[in-house]
C-alpha cells in the first residue's frame, strides 16, 4: 500500500512525464539550416606592411531560415592562404535561429603585393559546397597613415 505522502509526487510525475508533447518546439535543433555570409563578395582587409602588423575583420555567418545552423568545418585555401587566419575557434558552432556568429579573421602580409585566398565554412546538414567568400588584402614596404602604400 502506497502511503498518503507518496501519492502526490507520484501523481505529479506522471503528469510531468505525460506532458512533453510540444515541448521541442522550446529547443531549437541542432543544425538543419541554412546560412549565409556577410560580407558576401569579399572580406577586405587594410593595407599592412611587411613588418608583421596586422589587420582584423569580422565575417558573419548568419542563419536564413528559422532553424539551427552548425558549422563544423573552417578553413582558408589559396595561393596566399597563409596571410589569412581565422581567430581560435572551438567547433562545432550551433547559431541559433536569429542570431548569428562572428568570425575574425587575421591578416598578415608575408610580402609586398596583393593577397587573396578563400576562405571555406562547412554547415553540418547543408548538401552541396561549403559557403565561400574571398579574402583580399594587399601588403607594402610601408603604408602611410591613410593605409595606403608608400612607394619608397
Amino acid at each position: 500500500m502506497i502511503g498518503k505522502g507518496l501519492l502526490a509526487p507520484l501523481f505529479l510525475a506522471h503528469l510531468v512525464m505525460g506532458c512533453n508533447i510540444g515541448m521541442d518546439s522550446f529547443a531549437p535543433s541542432l543544425g538543419g539550416g541554412n546560412a549565409v555570409l556577410e560580407p558576401s563578395t569579399a572580406l577586405r582587409f587594410d593595407v599592412v606592411p611587411v613588418t608583421g602588423v596586422s589587420s582584423e575583420a569580422v565575417l558573419l555567418v548568419v542563419p536564413t531560415e528559422d532553424l539551427a545552423v552548425e558549422i563544423i568545418d573552417i578553413w582558408v585555401d589559396g595561393p596566399d592562404s597563409q596571410a589569412f587566419k581565422v581567430g581560435h575557434i572551438n567547433l562545432p558552432i550551433v547559431i541559433a535561429p536569429e542570431q548569428d556568429a562572428e568570425l575574425t579573421v587575421v591578416f598578415s602580409a608575408g610580402h609586398t603585393g596583393s593577397h587573396g585566398a578563400t576562405i571555406y565554412v562547412l554547415l553540418s546538414d547543408v548538401e552541396g559546397e561549403a559557403l565561400t567568400v574571398r579574402a583580399e588584402g594587399m601588403g607594402c614596404k610601408d603604408a602611410n597613415a591613410d593605409l595606403e602604400c608608400d612607394p619608397n
